[in-house]
């Protein structure tokens, strides 16, 4: 009735219990999925976001999907652990990406050029359409041990961004 929710104390108690309800459904959704991935429909970025769980993104949504598929429900039922699976797998893309670089900086010809993705899936801020050409110019023209870390990439689109500056 309105006399329960007549104070702010009283709606925001009322809307907590709206939102730890949709925490557990999408929750529920997730373990269901951990717990038989052929009986459940697979979570969606939505449902992650609602659980509370940070860093699932459309491009990665079918690895993470897999990640929580591998473990057993009870492994999968709180935001912890769903985060904790999220976190591996943002690290392991990380891992990838940064390979690319590398392979690419180590050998441009057996190795394709890295892609705007593959600089952001490595945590690599500032490449886009204007500067991958110079972005991947500066790594050709050095070796993989100069570009091995998110750092030291990171130190080369900065300074690629401050001669495009620079020019401007």
């Amino acid at each position: 009735t309105g006399a329960d929710v007549d104070t702010v104390v009283e709606v925001d108690a009322l809307v907590a219990i709206e939102v730890a309800a949709d925490i557990a459904a999408a929750l529920a959704v997730i373990e269901a999925y951990a717990t038989d991935s052929g009986a459940n429909p697979a979570p969606t970025v939505a449902q992650y976001a609602a659980a509370g769980i940070t860093g699932v993104t459309a491009a990665n949504l079918a690895d993470v999907n897999t990640a929580v598929d591998n473990v057993a429900g009870a492994d999968a039922d709180t935001a912890a652990e769903v985060q904790a699976l999220v976190a591996i797998e943002i690290a392991a893309d990380a891992a990838e990406a940064l390979a690319i670089i590398t392979a690419y900086a180590t050998d441009s010809i057996a190795n394709p050029e890295p892609k705007i993705s593959d600089y952001a899936d490595a945590g690599i801020t500032g490449v886009n359409g204007q500067n991958i050409a110079d972005v991947n110019a500066a790594v050709d023209a050095l070796t993989g041990t100069d570009v091995d870390t998110t750092a030291e990439v990171q130190a080369l689109v900065a300074i690629e961004i401050a001669a495009d500056a620079a020019e401007a």
